[in-house]
């Protein structure tokens, strides 16, 4: 089923949910058959699309795929961190990571990790979507740059989010998980200041915003 192709005129809810149930009688795919993953992929995303399709068709309104998270800590405010996730992929759009009542404060140490917590899945609950780390003994990726710390010249402050993206994550159901799966999401925050002896770590839970 193409991109742009339109669902049959005969097409049902009732071929439409025997569809997922061969897909979910699908069993026998190892996590290192790379080719048939992908092909369940695409047979995910076909029957999203002919669902998506029918719905439309019906008048039934389209399920919220994106939502924006905030939450606090002792520490540390974030705003604004949007998560995506729809058949075809897991997705995050940056936020605001920020320090409460500072404008500056120098550190040596800045670790970042983002976790997603989802019901039913093979794998476990929780997911570590992205970490990033910032230190002045080498570079690192953030965002798809290298960015070189100095000593003394990184303030972490008000930072960013990572924008990130991956592939479905499925169920015990052999389904994409959507956002009504979502347990929890949260941050990690580990630091150290220049003057500091040791580093500090914090857990920051976020909400949803109600978007």
């Amino acid at each position: 089923m193409g991109e742009d192709k339109e669902i049959t005129e005969n097409l049902t809810q009732d071929k439409i949910n025997l569809a997922k149930q061969m897909v979910l009688n699908v069993r026998d795919i190892d996590d290192y058959e790379i080719e048939k993953s992908f092909e369940m992929h695409d047979l995910h995303i076909d029957i999203y699309r002919a669902q998506t399709q029918l719905n439309k068709k019906l008048g039934i309104p389209e399920e919220t795929t994106i939502k924006s998270f905030s939450g606090e800590s002792e520490t540390w405010k974030i705003n604004d961190y949007k998560i995506e996730i729809d058949p075809k992929r897991v997705q995050t759009a940056p936020g605001t990571i920020s320090m409460k009542g500072k404008q500056t404060f120098m550190a040596d140490y800045f670790k970042v990790e983002a976790h997603i917590s989802f019901k039913d899945v093979f794998s476990g609950e929780d997911h570590k979507i992205y970490e990033f780390e910032l230190t002045p003994e080498k570079p690192t990726l953030k965002n798809g740059e290298i960015t070189d710390v100095k000593i003394g010249e990184l303030n972490i402050a008000r930072q960013k989010t990572s924008h990130t993206f991956r592939i479905p994550i499925l169920n015990k159901y052999n389904e994409p998980v959507s956002l009504d799966d979502v347990l929890q999401t949260y941050f990690i925050i580990e630091w150290g200041g220049l003057q500091d002896e040791t580093n500090k770590r914090e857990r920051i839970d976020l909400k949803s915003n109600g978007g």
